[in-house]
């Protein structure tokens, strides 16, 4: 087994963000003033970024944190605060809608109870408990499926990623095309128009294709260059705040 590595993720997070935002720009800002960009933005870049985000957190869980129980409360407190500038940002229709950091938790749960579940000589307890985190991960990804980002086919593919990534790693190939087409299967299910699953199928497409030469033979991104840790964490809900804000901007300049 070659030792995964992990520096593609410096490349996907700056171009996870950058997708989203247009995706939220274009969203949110053209498509209400009628700009033609908007609908192709949403459907092709736009459609990047969750299995991007998906890809990364299902890496992570698997080779690289040893906290998987503090990775899931930093997902969830993100979503506790993006909440409000979400609900205030899109129509709901009256439904109440979850933002995708609850959708990330829910399949950060359910992957990381697979993980333990399949490692051989774990004690009772801490089957126990990742039993339980997977089963109510799974039954609110279920009972949530139209109030969440993505539905429970979002929260489905991040545990997928994860034994994609696990058998590849393993060069068990075999089992890793087979966790890997149904990772595709669910991208697939995430959208409805041609252009937007095709977009987001070349996404999934790619993480499988670091993950099959285990994150090896992507250049390095000079240190200067990457993410640093505070922004890469606060983003998601800063950036709808300022979305917020732009919106009414707008609102008040018209």
């Amino acid at each position: 087994m070659i030792a995964p590595a992990s520096h593609w993720t410096d490349w996907a997070k700056w171009l996870a963000l950058l997708t989203m935002t247009l995706d939220h720009l274009a969203r949110f800002i053209l498509a209400p003033s009628g700009h033609d960009a908007a609908l192709w933005l949403m459907e092709t870049l736009g459609r990047l970024a969750f299995p991007l985000f998906a890809g990364m957190i299902a890496w992570h869980a698997l080779f690289d944190t040893t906290r998987p129980l503090r990775y899931m409360a930093r997902l969830l407190c993100l979503a506790l605060l993006a909440q409000v500038p979400f609900m205030l940002l899109i129509d709901t229709g009256g439904i109440v809608r979850l933002n995708v950091c609850t959708t990330l938790t829910l399949g950060l749960m359910v992957g990381w109870a697979g993980k333990q579940l399949v490692t051989p000589d774990l004690n009772l307890r801490a089957r126990t408990l990742a039993a339980t985190l997977g089963l109510i991960g799974l039954t609110l990804g279920y009972a949530l499926d139209a109030h969440i980002e993505y539905g429970l086919d979002g929260v489905l593919l991040i545990p997928a990623l994860m034994g994609a990534y696990s058998f590849l790693a393993q060069a068990r190939r075999l089992e890793g095309l087979l966790m890997g087409l149904a990772a595709v299967w669910l991208t697939m299910r995430l959208n409805e128009a041609p252009l937007s699953t095709a977009s987001a199928m070349l996404a999934t497409l790619a993480l499988l294709i670091v993950a099959a030469r285990a994150g090896h033979g992507v250049p390095v991104l000079a240190r200067w260059a990457r993410l640093p840790p505070w922004l890469w964490r606060s983003f998601y809900p800063a950036h709808l705040w300022v979305l917020f804000g732009l919106v009414l901007l707008l609102e008040a300049l018209t």
